[in-house]
């Protein structure tokens, strides 16, 4: 359960365990991964739920709840003092009170609120909620925040035999992005796989064609995505568009793009559309063998994340790891 990701990244949790929100904490895997947290010193975890609720479902699974925190969500971050922190930024003076204690009903908000406030180092909050729920709570206090950098999502894929690495965007948030957007994702992906491993990442930006085999509006847009990532950042090795196999097999590389930078070593996979990466990461993970972790949110000011509904108290345990070893969501 707590294996998966580098190690490094359990190390850094475990020399500083910080305080993570998981809600629903009433779901028996969410309360499953609270205990491995908790067990293994990685984090903090407080359950957001009815306190007598989580107790009942946890003795059920046979699961104890000795020592874990557990906390209603709406009295999570306190309503005046949220409030009150708010108003006192620029975006949000003129936030007025009835409309805050309206958004303030609601879980995600509470959760936001507590992030926005800095009472807890990340969040995980989802399972009950579509994306499209979630987006819909988030995306307008994200937007009031005045965040002005791309905001998107990512999977960590590991292998358990080979242990290797690699990430995946955006997979289940930004149905279709144009070249700028897809080349700021290149270059965020690719200083947090570095900061993440240690190890530079090699960015795909994926298409059908690789470099200029085919001519298309769609490959057009992976190419100009490509040289926004170049003229904008120094420090991360990327190129595109190129296909899959002659972003993963060198000997595929050295036929179809020999003056590439990549040579069949990708670690970090930026995919044109939704339904691309989306596909893709579930097939690793059915057909392939991947551990999948995610989605990951980055671009927004909180380290608030996604939990889906079919994710399991190992996978809720790597987003938590991986989360708490973000310097900060904006992965600067």
């Amino acid at each position: 359960m707590t294996d998966g990701l580098p190690p490094k990244l359990y190390d850094t949790c475990r020399a500083r365990p910080e305080k993570v929100l998981l809600y629903p904490g009433e779901a028996p895997h969410v309360i499953r991964a609270a205990r491995i947290l908790q067990d293994a010193g990685l984090a903090r975890p407080v359950l957001l739920g009815g306190p007598f609720t989580i107790r009942d479902v946890a003795s059920e699974q046979g699961l104890v709840t000795r020592g874990l925190s557990i906390e209603k969500p709406l009295r999570l971050a306190d309503e005046e003092g949220v409030y009150a922190a708010l108003k006192r930024t620029f975006f949000f003076k003129d936030l007025n009170r009835p409309y805050w204690r309206n958004r303030f009903s609601d879980p995600l908000t509470a959760v936001w609120g507590a992030l926005f406030t800095g009472r807890a180092r990340a969040g995980l909050a989802g399972i009950d909620h579509t994306m499209h729920q979630f987006l819909k709570t988030l995306l307008p206090l994200w937007k009031a925040r005045g965040v002005n950098r791309h905001i998107f999502s990512f999977y960590a894929l590991s292998h358990p035999a080979t242990k290797r690495l690699m990430l995946f965007g955006d997979c289940s948030f930004n149905i279709r992005s144009g070249p700028e957007q897809l080349g700021d994702r290149a270059v965020t992906l690719g200083r947090l796989y570095k900061q993440l491993t240690g190890e530079m990442a090699r960015v795909a930006l994926l298409s059908f064609a690789t470099m200029d085999s085919a001519d298309h509006p769609k490959v057009e847009t992976v190419r100009r995505a490509a040289e926004w990532a170049h003229k904008n950042s120094d420090d991360v090795l990327c190129d595109g568009p190129y296909q899959v196999d002659a972003a993963l097999d060198a000997a595929v590389a050295a036929k179809k793009a020999p003056h590439g930078r990549l040579k069949g070593n990708a670690n970090v996979f930026i995919f044109p559309t939704l339904d691309s990466g989306n596909i893709a990461v579930k097939m690793a993970e059915h057909l392939g063998g991947w551990q999948v972790t995610g989605p990951m949110i980055t671009g927004s000011a909180e380290n608030l994340h996604f939990i889906t509904a079919q994710a399991n108290a190992g996978q809720i345990v790597r987003q938590a790891v991986l989360a708490l070893n973000m310097k900060n969501n904006l992965t600067e």
